[in-house]
C-alpha cells in the first residue's frame, strides 16, 4: 500500500481511443488497472520534472508532496503508473512492471485491451474516482465491458466510482488485489510516527528542514485518512490517565477522533485545522457507507489477499487532554503485513477469494493465484 516509487507514460488521447475500439472489435474485453497509494509518478506540472518516482527523490525532495489547502497552489501531477522503483543509488527495481508482465503473457496489449490508470493518490479516493471515471471515458471505453483490476488502495478508488456510477458502467471483473476495504494501521501509525513505520527514520527523508515536515507532507494527504482502519479489534486507547486500554473506532468515537487530531494539530499544524479534518471525516463515513453497500449487480468481485504475515495492533496510551506518546501492542491481525485479512476480504463472499503467498506490495506476484484469476479474464 505504502510501497512505491518512478517513469513517464506518453500515449496521446487518440491513439488510446483508438486502442479501446480495437479492444472491443476484437472481443477481449479490455482490462484497466487501478494502482494503490504510491503507485503513481509524481511530476511538476510545467518541468515534468519528477518528485516521486524513486526512494532518492522522495528522500531529496519529500516537503515537494505536501498538498497545500489551497489547491490552485499544487504544483504536482501524476504522470504513469509506478513501473519501477529507482533505489538511492540510482538503480531500479521492478514494481507494477511485474503485474504489467503478467497480463501482457496472458495476451493483453498496453494500449489496446489494457490501460494503466495513474492518479494523483495524495487526495481523496472520491477525486480519484471522478479521474477514473474521465480516464475510461477517453479511452472510449465509457458503457462498454471492462474488467479491473486493483492493487491495494486502488480498489477503494474502484469501489467509490463503482457506486457512484453503476448506471453508466459496464464493469464485468473487479480484482482487488490486497484492498484495505476496512482501512489498515499502518495508516494511523504512518501519521503518529512518519517513517519509522516503513523502517525508514524520518531525518532521512527531509534533506533540508525539520522532522516535522514529515508528519507535515502525511497529514495534508486526504488519502491517509480515508485508509485509517475501521475493523474489529485494531485501536485501543486510554480514555482517561488511570483506565484501562479501550477499543476505539476512529470512524465511529467523535472523542478518539478529537484526541487522534490533537496530535495531529502538533505535529502538522494547518493542514489539520477542524475544517480539513471535517471534510477527510465525512469523505471516511462515506467511503464505508459505500464499501458496504452490494456492488452493481453486473459486477463480479474477486478478492486477493494473504494470511501469512502479522499486521500490528494500534494501541494509544491516552490522558485527558490527548493522546501522548503512541504504545504499539503485539500484533492480533494476520494478512498481507499492511492490510489485515478480515479488511481485504471486506464483505466478498468466500468462494471468491483467492489467496497469495506473497506480502502486500507484490501481493500480485505470485504464480499460484493466475491459474485462478485467468479464467476470469477470458
Amino acid at each position: 500500500m505504502f510501497a512505491g516509487l518512478q517513469r513517464l507514460l506518453g500515449m496521446t488521447l487518440v491513439v488510446l481511443t483508438l486502442g479501446g475500439a480495437a479492444a472491443q472489435a476484437q472481443g477481449r474485453v479490455p482490462i484497466v488497472f487501478v494502482p494503490g497509494i504510491g503507485g503513481s509518478v509524481l511530476a511538476d506540472k510545467a518541468t515534468k520534472k519528477v518528485y516521486f518516482g524513486g526512494i532518492k527523490q522522495t528522500m531529496d525532495q519529500f516537503a515537494r508532496l505536501e498538498l497545500p489547502v489551497d489547491r490552485s497552489k499544487d504544483r504536482l501531477v501524476s504522470t504513469d503508473v509506478l513501473r519501477q522503483v529507482q533505489r538511492a543509488r540510482g538503480s531500479y527495481v521492478d514494481q507494477y512492471d511485474l503485474l504489467i508482465a503478467r497480463l501482457t503473457a496472458l495476451g493483453y496489449q498496453e494500449g489496446r485491451d489494457l490501460f494503466a490508470f495513474h492518479y494523483d493518490w495524495r487526495r481523496s479516493n472520491f477525486e480519484s474516482a471522478e479521474a477514473l471515471r474521465a480516464f475510461l471515458a477517453a479511452r472510449g471505453l465509457a458503457g462498454r465491458p471492462v474488467d479491473i483490476l486493483a492493487h491495494s488502495m486502488g480498489g477503494l478508488v474502484t469501489t467509490i466510482y463503482l457506486q457512484k456510477y453503476a448506471g453508466e458502467q459496464r464493469v464485468r471483473n473487479f480484482i482487488a488485489m490486497g484492498t484495505p476495504f476496512f482501512g489498515a494501521a499502518k495508516a494511523v501509525r504512518a501519521l503518529a510516527e512518519g517513517f519509522p513505520v516503513f523502517g525508514i527514520e524520518n531525518y532521512l527523508v527531509v534533506g533540508a528542514g525539520s522532522t516535522n515536515t514529515v508528519y507535515r507532507v502525511f497529514a495534508s494527504l486526504d488519502s491517509i485518512y480515508e485508509l485509517l482502519p475501521t475493523y474489529p479489534d485494531c485501536c485501543h486507547m486510554r480514555m482517561d490517565a488511570s483506565g484501562p486500554m479501550a477499543e476505539v473506532n476512529l470512524l465511529s468515537s467523535d472523542l478518539a477522533w478529537e484526541r487522534f487530531n490533537l496530535v495531529m494539530r502538533e505535529k502538522a499544524g494547518n493542514a489539520t485545522k477542524p475544517e480539513f479534518q471535517a471534510r477527510v471525516r465525512r469523505n471516511m463515513v462515506e467511503q464505508r457507507r459505500l464499501v458496504d453497500l452490494p456492488l452493481p449487480p453486473n459486477v463480479r468481485l474477486t478478492v486477493v489477499a494473504n494470511d501469512t504475515a502479522e499486521v500490528t495492533l494500534v494501541q494509544f496510551l491516552g490522558a485527558k487532554r490527548g493522546l501522548g506518546q503512541p504504545v504499539w501492542g503485539v500484533g492480533k491481525n494476520m494478512g498481507d503485513g499492511t492490510v489485515p485479512l478480515v479488511s481485504a476480504l471486506g464483505h466478498a463472499a468466500r468462494d471468491r477469494v483467492v489467496m497469495s503467498q506473497r506480502d502486500h506490495q507484490f501481493i500480485f506476484d505470485d504464480d499460484a493465484i493466475w491459474p485462478k484469476l485467468r479464467p476470469l479474464l477470458q
